[in-house]
């Protein structure tokens, strides 16, 4: 029970980190590329940010998965304690 609290903060925190870092990461490409090459065609630069911001996405979508998943299991071990703990009625 503790350890899923514990892989539910670290996931929650993982996302987190890494959509900052996404957000900072797409920013920061974008205007290296208009100030690299300001002629470039808008595909290109979206399709560059595109391409070094999707692994951290990913980890990011992964991360919050991980830490709905745990929190589902947290839930349903919490009621299969609470029905086993019930006493029928005499």
């Amino acid at each position: 029970m503790n350890n899923l609290k514990i892989i539910q903060k670290v996931a929650i925190f993982f996302a987190v980190a890494s959509t900052i870092f996404v957000v900072l990461s797409a920013i920061d490409t974008f205007y290296l590329l208009q100030i690299a090459s300001p002629d470039a065609p808008a595909e290109y630069i979206a399709f560059f940010v595109l391409s070094n911001i999707l692994p951290y996405l990913f980890i990011a979508v992964l991360s919050l998965v991980v830490a709905v998943m745990s929190s589902g299991v947290e839930k349903e071990s919490l009621e299969k304690e609470e029905i086993a703990t019930v006493k029928p009625i005499e």
